[in-house]
């Protein structure tokens, strides 16, 4: 997938009405007894939460070593290969820090909903490179797999994020980036969005 440019990303707080936040879930993928429409309003209380930390300047890099994050993902598209327009999740991630050559991040996205269904299958999610910029530390990072709502519709997602640090020892990790989206016989594009918190 392309790198997604730097503007989609500080777009961000436009957009976060959108999409985050956290607590992890170790549950399975797509659980039926899920109810639709409860992942957003968690997603916008962890924005909330963490609103004060996307514009504050990030007092230190992360310390060498692994750091876990959780919180939400979005995918948000029109209708034609997105059922209801938008879908949140949870999303699990670990990222490894002053490990040259490893893999920086890596992880899961899983348990989408939307207002009136719920997903199976998961999302998986690795680390394509780690640079600075404008000040933060940026982690590139390569999403893909398959979504099926409880309506039957299967989702195929392949994309990209850019995901900036923030917080002191970035405990705040916001990322941005385009998919492409195949559902049947439709294909189309769609943004991606994560708002997670370290654990």
């Amino acid at each position: 997938m392309t790198k997604p440019s730097l503007p989609v990303l500080i777009a961000i707080p436009a957009l976060m009405t959108l999409a985050a936040c956290g607590g992890s879930n170790n549950g399975s993928a797509g659980d039926p007894m899920r109810d639709p429409g409860v992942n957003k309003p968690l997603l916008e209380a962890l924005q909330n939460e963490n609103a004060a930390l996307f514009s504050a300047p990030q007092a230190n890099l992360p310390p060498p070593g692994t750091t876990n994050y959780s919180g939400f993902a979005q995918i948000a598209s029109d209708g034609s290969v997105v059922p209801a327009g938008e879908a949140v999740g949870r999303a699990t991630l670990t990222a490894t820090f002053g490990a040259p050559g490893s893999d920086v991040l890596s992880g899961r996205f899983y348990d989408f909903d939307d207002p009136t269904g719920t997903y199976d299958g998961e999302l998986t999610v690795a680390s394509t490179g780690l640079e600075q910029e404008q000040g933060r530390t940026v982690i590139d990072a390569d999403v893909d797999g398959t979504l099926t709502r409880s309506t039957g519709e299967v989702i195929t997602v392949d994309g990209a994020l850019r995901n900036r640090l923030f917080g002191n020892g970035g405990t705040y990790m916001v990322g941005a980036g385009k998919a492409s989206v195949e559902s049947g016989t439709m294909t189309g594009g769609a943004e991606i969005f994560i708002n997670v918190t370290a654990d």
